[in-house]
């Protein structure tokens, strides 16, 4: 998964945007804040 996400890092920084990868990236988000601080996305859902 850490190769993954440098290989995705590195896309990014330079300019290439997988097709998808906003809408990836904010799930691992929500996820993880699931876990972390399960309240923060109900104060802050958008």
């Amino acid at each position: 998964m850490a190769d993954l996400n440098r290989t995705l890092a590195r896309a990014i920084r330079d300019g290439q945007v997988p097709e998808g990868a906003l809408r990836a990236l904010k799930q691992t988000g929500a996820e993880k804040l699931e876990v972390a601080s399960p309240r923060y996305l109900e104060r802050n859902a958008r």
